[in-house]
């Protein structure tokens, strides 16, 4: 079996469209929870590098907890 590519994903759609509507549906829901963060060195002055990234919030009865990848956090 091919490695999945964008062109050739794992996912068996029975139509171009089909299979667009499942990526604008993701892309959708991807704006709809995640959140960008972004930071920079306060010591330094502009122009500077600013980094970017996403997130999304997980509430809990005890308070918000942000999620976001590993190399995100440890940048």
């Amino acid at each position: 079996m091919p490695r999945p590519t964008l062109e050739n994903p794992l996912f068996r759609f029975m139509t171009t469209e089909d299979a667009n509507a499942f990526r604008e549906e993701i892309a959708a829901a991807g704006l709809r929870y995640a959140r960008p963060i972004c930071w920079h060195d306060n010591d330094k002055v502009f122009p500077k590098e600013i980094v970017g990234a996403s997130c999304f919030v997980l509430r809990f009865a005890s308070g918000l907890v942000g999620v976001t990848a590993a190399h995100v956090f440890r940048e």
